[in-house]
């Protein structure tokens, strides 16, 4: 499946089925597309092609750029709650960075 198409989708489970508050809602969208749009940015369209190291990569350019490692721990657990919403539709394989 291509990235960009999961984004709406994972919108809707975090409004519907975690009824995330509106300042979670935003950061994890925020931070799911800063990541695709790195992952895009290196050449990354399908979600069968991220590995830890694509993650790690990441997290490196986010310091790159001078985030704070609480703005990186964030962007962490944000990855982690879309890869988690990823497996529930059974799109990528156990286990996910």
């Amino acid at each position: 499946l291509i990235l960009q198409d999961l984004i709406l989708s994972f919108e809707n489970y975090l409004k519907t089925e975690k009824r995330s508050p509106k300042n979670t809602l935003d950061s994890y969208l925020r931070d799911v597309g800063q990541f695709l749009s790195y992952c895009k940015m290196n050449n990354i369209k399908k979600v069968t092609k991220i590995d830890s190291n694509v993650i790690t990569k990441f997290y490196d350019y986010l310091y790159s750029l001078g985030k704070s490692q609480s703005t990186v721990a964030r962007v962490s657990a944000s990855l982690r709650c879309f890869f988690t919403y990823l497996i529930t539709l059974t799109l990528v394989p156990l286990p996910m960075p």
